[in-house]
């Protein structure tokens, strides 16, 4: 258990901690083999919170008298059964709103030429190896990746900066009024064929009723001040802070609101046909 500054201050059990809402700490691992593939897990179908949603190479909490490096060297023996000697990469504080708790993550990451892994089925349904390309697919696609290695992979991993056309040429934005109290730069610039982005500007809701639909593109969010609610139809709504990332799947139903300002990256690249309120 810790303070908001990341200092401990006593202890608590995990039941504790979730009943009461106090700040913690959770380790996580990075693993890499030899053609710089990183090793995702799925959870396991008895885990209380997010079962078979996918999440970093290792993940626990950190019990009493441990210290963080003790604690993701235990849990790469339990869940993977290797014995690691992992460097600690970064800290980062984690607002879980759903759950209204402050969470500390501590990433630590490794790398070898070879790995036999030991998975423990009671904690991990399966593993993966992924290349760059397949982690932004599965980060950019997938409904079932853990909120937190979705931070971990857009801080630490600097995810968004494989969009290649996140460079703004001054003559290439068109300005315009998007919808009342909201205005929008649209990037205009067809040289990239893959990916489009605009800066966007809200103070309101979009759509005013119901639900919009981007039919082939997905569309990341990245907030550079404010706040934005994100409801995707079926899910519960999500809380986008400042520097956070939200990742929208194509076919998705959603709408967004709040007062807020940040990008919008759409892949393939968006157009008016693509999109419709429903």
């Amino acid at each position: 258990m810790v303070d908001e500054d990341n200092k401990p201050v006593g202890t608590a059990t995990e039941d504790e901690i979730f009943a009461k809402r106090l700040p913690h700490r959770i380790v996580h691992l990075l693993l890499f083999n030899d053609k710089n593939e990183l090793l995702l897990q799925q959870r396991g179908e008895s885990d209380e919170y997010l079962p078979g949603y996918w999440q970093s190479s290792v993940a626990g909490h950190v019990e009493a008298g441990e210290t963080i490096l003790e604690a993701i060297k235990r849990e790469s023996v339990e869940e993977l059964g290797l014995q690691l000697n992992p460097e600690p990469v970064s800290t980062i504080k984690y607002i879980d709103n759903g759950r209204g708790l402050v969470k500390f993550l501590e990433v630590f990451e490794c790398h070898s030429n070879s790995y036999k892994l030991k998975t423990d089925p009671s904690e991990v349904r399966s593993v993966r190896w992924l290349s760059q390309e397949e982690t932004l697919e599965l980060f950019n696609s997938a409904d079932i990746v853990h909120p937190e290695l979705r931070i971990i992979l857009r801080k630490v991993m600097s995810i968004r900066d494989n969009f290649p056309c996140l460079v703004r040429h001054e003559d290439a934005w068109i300005k315009h009024d998007l919808l009342a109290g909201k205005k929008i730069w649209e990037y205009n610039n067809y040289q990239f064929t893959k990916v489009d982005l605009a800066k966007c500007e809200m103070n309101g809701k979009y759509p005013n009723q119901g639900y919009a639909v981007n039919g082939r593109s997905t569309m990341l969010v990245y907030v550079t001040k404010g706040l934005l609610l994100v409801k995707i139809e079926g899910l519960d709504v999500a809380n986008v802070n400042s520097e956070d990332v939200y990742i929208i799947p194509k076919g998705k139903r959603y709408r967004l609101s709040g007062d807020w300002e940040g990008l919008l990256i759409c892949s393939p690249p968006w157009s008016p046909s693509r999109k419709k309120k429903v």
